[in-house]
């Protein structure tokens, strides 16, 4: 193979396609698969396309293609696949004059094919030949020869980042990791107290996922101390034959070994300086080339991040629809419901509650106090009414949405919520209304409104009290 690589550097002098391509009759006595091809940067300075300029007798004959225009759209199909590595073996052997080795998995043909690919004539140009054909099924590992642990590490964050669902994003990273390193089972873990739960894994066809393999007992205890005193020194663990550790750790051996695993790694991933959880493999391929540890180091860490960018999202997402403090929607989820409620004719019961005296309780004990005031008159709420019906609209005031009710059913409920909020001393002015087509909901919320100041304005003038609510109530 050396020769025949060497006769078609032609001594490494640039010469034009079309003389490389003439010398068919040459590269057709070559009983390897060969073909050249145009590799084109678009404006974005990506490989925008493939074009294929020669394909030997060999290269035919093994793919089964000879009609060029078939062969160049199924290999341009392969840069819209998220493969770094197909993408960057291209141009490194195109644009950086590499000789470099890429492997290929075909799910149609359900097989690997090895290649090897070299610059052409001139610079943009990239031959190509396949060394291996491998019949095997998509869990098989691929040969990780002359791959770099940094390429893979590239080429899992490309999957990670371009992924637009989070967890499907998250479990196809967790796959890769297995089919790179031949790996019984990927596994995220997260540490609380003396538990560990699995948000995500992946194991091999066939195998019990992590969740089920019954990691649980007294060793078990004894084994998570083990790893958290060395995950929280920021330490890897990392166990490539647990026959190592026979003597010196018989625990963690007995452990292992009882749930047939033969080999681990794991990595720590912190927040806020204390150890959050792991990333982990079970049953590796030792003999793969690939840097376990590190590999697993440096995802760690992007996983961790697209943790976090996720949760910051879900919080926001949260923060949009409720409020924090109380556990219930806000005014804009509110006003969502409210145009939903509009396209209806179904009866709607409206209940305005409004906290009293909440100004006086701050003044004099501190908005800590006046929290907790608020918190009580929501699970005051929660307890009889359904949470998605819920709404603080800010400050004191609060607003019961009832769909699809009867009278009799609102106003039974009105009743149980004022006994609850009395037997835990609780003062809340309350309006409500009652109609029968979800079209006069503004009649009906300006209704209990003015009901609800009315019973504010009673309640302070019972008490002797000001604050500004009574002068709101005044003003109505």
């Amino acid at each position: 193979m050396e020769q025949a690589i060497g006769i078609i550097r032609s001594g490494g002098a640039e010469i034009s396609v079309d003389d490389w391509v003439n010398k068919g009759e040459l590269f057709d006595r070559i009983p390897i698969p060969y073909v050249l091809l145009d590799v084109p940067i678009g404006n974005d300075g990506m490989i925008s396309g493939i074009i294929c300029r020669y394909k030997n007798t060999a290269y035919e004959k093994m793919m089964g293609i000879h009609n060029k225009t078939e062969l160049e759209k199924r290999f341009s199909d392969l840069l819209d696949t998220p493969d770094y590595t197909w993408r960057q073996r291209l141009y490194e052997a195109a644009y950086e004059g590499r000789t470099v080795f890429n492997q290929k998995y075909f799910p149609e043909e359900g097989e690997w094919l090895d290649y090897l690919f070299f610059r052409g004539p001139r610079r943009g140009t990239c031959s190509a030949m396949i060394l291996h054909r491998d019949k095997s099924t998509v869990q098989a590992a691929p040969r990780v020869l002359n791959y770099s642990t940094d390429h893979l590490v590239n080429y899992l964050m490309d999957i990670l980042i371009k992924g637009e669902n989070y967890g499907t994003a998250i479990g196809s990273v967790l796959k890769e990791i297995g089919i790179i390193i031949s790996a019984d089972r990927v596994f995220i873990g997260n540490i609380q107290n003396q538990s560990v739960s699995y948000p995500f894994s992946w194991c091999r066809e066939g195998l019990a996922s992590i969740k089920n393999l019954g990691f649980t007992g007294a060793d078990f205890d004894e084994y998570v101390e083990m790893r958290k005193h060395l995950l929280e020194k920021n330490d890897s663990i990392a166990i490539s034959d647990i026959h190592d550790i026979k003597e010196t750790d018989r625990v963690t051996y007995q452990f292992l070994k009882a749930h047939d695993v033969h080999s681990i790694a794991e990595v720590p991933i912190f927040r806020d300086n204390h150890l959050y959880g792991f990333l982990g493999v079970i049953n590796y391929d030792r003999e793969n080339g690939v840097d376990v540890r590190y590999m697993l180091e440096k995802v760690a860490g992007y996983l961790d991040l697209k943790a976090r960018n996720q949760e910051l999202m879900d919080t926001l997402k949260y923060m949009s629809g409720n409020n924090l403090l109380t556990g219930l929607h806000n005014r804009n989820a509110m006003s969502k419901k409210v145009e939903e409620l509009k396209l209806h004719r179904t009866p709607v019961g409206i209940i305005y509650a409004d906290l009293n005296n909440l100004k006086a309780t701050n003044d004099t004990y501190g908005h800590d106090a006046g929290d907790l005031r608020l918190k009580e008159i929501a699970d005051s709420m929660k307890e009889i009414f359904d949470l998605d019906d819920i709404y603080r609209l800010g400050g004191d005031e609060f607003i019961i949405i009832m769909d699809n009710v009867k009278k009799l059913d609102m106003m039974d409920k009105l009743r149980k919520f004022k006994k609850v909020i009395r037997n835990r001393s609780v003062d809340v002015a309350i309006g409500f209304e009652w109609v029968e087509n979800a079209s006069e909901f503004d009649f009906g919320m300006k209704s209990a409104d003015k009901k609800m100041y009315r019973n504010k304005k009673k309640y302070y003038k019972t008490h002797k009290l000001t604050e500004r609510g009574d002068e709101r109530a005044a003003a109505r």
